[in-house]
Order: C-alpha cells, then sequence, then structure tokens
C-alpha cells in the first residue's frame, strides 16, 4: 500500500521500540523446543522439560528496556543461544530486500495510474466517440481545454505516439538494465508513459 502512495499515514510512535527476532533464530528456538519435548532425554527422567513451558526469543540484544524480554529460560531449559544477531539480521534483511528490489519493476504511485488511465481514455472519449452518456460531458471538458475537436484528436494521437515511442525505449533499456523484466517495463511504460520511464531511467543510473 506505502509503494502505491495509499498509505498516508504512520503507524506506531517512532520513539517505541521492541525486540526483533530474525528468522534463522526463530527456526533454531523450534527445533530446540520440539527436542525437549522428547521424552527419552537420560537426564529428563521421563519428564520433557519443554512440555507446557512458553519461552521468549529474540536475538539477544535489547533495542528498549522496557520492552525487552529475557531469553535466559530458553538459554537454561532447551540451549537456545542466537545465531544471528540483530546488526547481522538487519543487514541480512536489508540485502533480501534490495536484491528483491532489483528483481521486480519500480511502481509509480496509484494517482499516477489513475491521472494517466483515465486520462487517456477520457481524451479518447472525447476525441472519437460519439455523444451517448459521460462522453458528452468528457467531450464538453476537451472543447474546453483544447477548444477544438482537431487540437482534442491530435492531443490524443501525440499522446499515444509519444507513449508508444517510450515503452520501446524502455524495452530496449531494461534489455540491458533489467532483462528479466523489460516485457513489463514495456507495457507500464505503454500505459504511464514518463512516469514510467523516469523510473527505469533512475535504475539505470544507480
Amino acid at each position: 500500500m506505502a509503494k502505491l502512495g495509499l498509505l498516508l499515514f504512520r503507524i506506531g510512535d517512532q520513539t517505541v521500540k521492541s525486540d526483533w527476532l530474525f528468522v534463522d533464530n526463530l527456526i533454531l528456538a523450534l527445533i530446540l523446543a520440539s527436542m525437549g519435548l522428547l521424552d527419552d532425554i537420560p537426564s529428563q527422567a521421563k519428564r520433557p522439560v519443554a512440555a507446557g513451558q512458553a519461552y521468549f526469543i529474540s536475538d539477544g540484544s535489547p533495542v528498549g528496556v522496557t520492552h525487552y524480554f529475557s531469553y535466559l529460560k530458553a538459554k537454561q531449559e532447551i540451549g537456545y543461544v542466537p545465531m544471528v544477531s540483530s546488526r547481522e539480521g538487519m543487514a541480512l534483511t536489508i540485502s533480501y530486500w534490495q536484491q528483491r528490489k532489483k528483481a521486480t519493476l519500480d511502481g509509480p504511485t496509484i494517482f499516477a495510474w489513475l491521472f494517466c488511465v483515465i486520462g487517456m481514455i477520457s481524451l479518447f472519449c472525447g476525441a472519437f466517440l460519439p455523444d451517448i452518456g459521460i462522453v458528452f460531458f468528457l467531450r464538453a471538458t476537451c472543447l474546453f481545454v483544447f477548444r477544438s475537436m482537431l487540437v482534442t484528436r491530435l492531443v490524443f494521437l501525440l499522446a499515444t505516439t509519444a507513449h508508444i515511442a517510450e515503452a520501446i525505449y524502455a524495452w530496449h533499456l531494461a534489455q540491458r538494465v533489467d532483462p528479466s523484466n523489460a516485457i513489463g517495463w514495456f507495457w507500464q511504460t505503454f500505459a504511464l508513459g514518463m512516469f514510467s520511464l523516469r523510473l527505469l531511467l533512475k535504475r539505470a543510473r544507480t
């Protein structure tokens, strides 16, 4: 939603902190807890240490004293010790999302989509369709802005030509910058024009 421009507010107070848990540490804790449910461990005397127990699991680095839960119980009873620190986990997470971002299209906000798609459809309807229903109002708007049907049709044809040219250029550029998404860049730029092309140009410069 944030990528599309629909998330216009921030959730929570930015001063509030909480514990982090990297997925590798979570999996380790689950494995250790499942082992702690076994009843054939000699030292446990047929009493699984993890049976009915709850454990706090974290990366072991408190990021907010008032919100920090110790994993000492998990360490003592099932032998949990974080494999990945909070700093390492954050670095791995950032690296993952950077790689994922490179593998996907950079999309403009929903407002760019609405502006381009609705604008082109309205311009086409006002320029070429007969006065039926809402087309009458679209044509009246076009005539108010462009003053004549000839100019309205020329504007639509020029805009369409520009979108096609930008889409072809985006496809050629994506062959070098982002070949796996070249077709996606073509169609997105065909629909959005410069709103899409500028994102591809930005990626090409990085």
